[in-house]
């Protein structure tokens, strides 16, 4: 049997990566990013230690911590219209594979027209997107590594996916540190 497996993503790995975050950014010459996370990153402590490395760079950071498990198109429309108005010009994604799909899918609307449910399928996305840096916090979902969004459409009440090589992440940090405060549940859910 024959397999291809292609990461376009530059992985970086190890106890307190995370503090290479501000070199990365500078690589990037961004003056407006976006951190996106959920509460269970933010009760963890992870989203503070993120925040805190930032701290290091002259960006304007602006924060999106409503992320729900099964991203809806909802809330990435909501989150798309603040990363508009701000005028983003990179993401940070941090969590687990909701944090970074939603991610995934308002950088979709950075750069071309909504509504986000047009593109589901393979090979939708007209044009390029924004850089991505992920810093996953579970292991198995492996959105981080992939071109692959999860979404939920609450009207047809049923999940989807936009799959496309332009939205594989740019960067991923992979700190270990960030997976040993994950809940046991999160842990067995998603590493096994």
């Amino acid at each position: 049997m024959v397999s291809n497996f292609f990461v376009s993503s530059n992985i970086m790995f190890g106890k307190d990566s995370v503090k290479e975050l501000p070199a990365m950014l500078k690589q990037y010459g961004a003056e407006n990013v976006m951190i996106v996370y959920d509460n269970g990153v933010k009760m963890a402590g992870i989203a503070d230690q993120v925040l805190e490395t930032l701290k290091e760079v002259d960006v304007n950071v602006v924060i999106f911590d409503k992320v729900l498990p099964n991203p809806t198109n909802e809330l990435v429309e909501e989150a798309a219209k603040l990363a508009l108005n701000e005028k983003i010009e990179l993401f940070i994604a941090v969590g687990g594979g909701s944090s970074i799909d939603l991610t995934k899918a308002v950088n979709i609307l950075m750069t071309n027209p909504g509504p986000i449910g047009q593109y589901g399928g393979i090979g939708n996305v007209k044009n390029d997107v924004l850089p991505l840096i992920a810093i996953p916090t579970t292991a198995g979902t492996s959105s981080e590594i992939t071109n692959v969004v999860a979404l939920t459409d609450t009207v047809a009440v049923c999940k989807y996916v936009i799959i496309d090589n332009k939205l594989t992440p740019n960067n991923v940090i992979i700190d270990p540190e960030f997976t040993k405060t994950m809940p046991a549940s999160v842990t067995a859910a998603t590493g096994m």
